[in-house]
């Protein structure tokens, strides 16, 4: 796991802090994080659909 987290939008420094830190204070930093999250969601939800 990683300490600290840079986050980068267009090749420049958006934020720096942990995931909680981010969470709260970075909008684009949400947006990607929920993304992501409903990315796995399918995937598990394809996985439960072949049983």
């Amino acid at each position: 796991m990683a300490n600290k987290i840079i986050l980068l939008r267009n090749g420049r420094i958006e934020g720096i802090g942990t995931k909680s830190l981010l969470l709260k204070k970075s909008a684009y930093f949400r947006e990607l994080w929920h993304s992501q999250a409903d990315m796995y969601a399918f995937h598990a939800n394809l996985g439960e659909a072949k049983k």
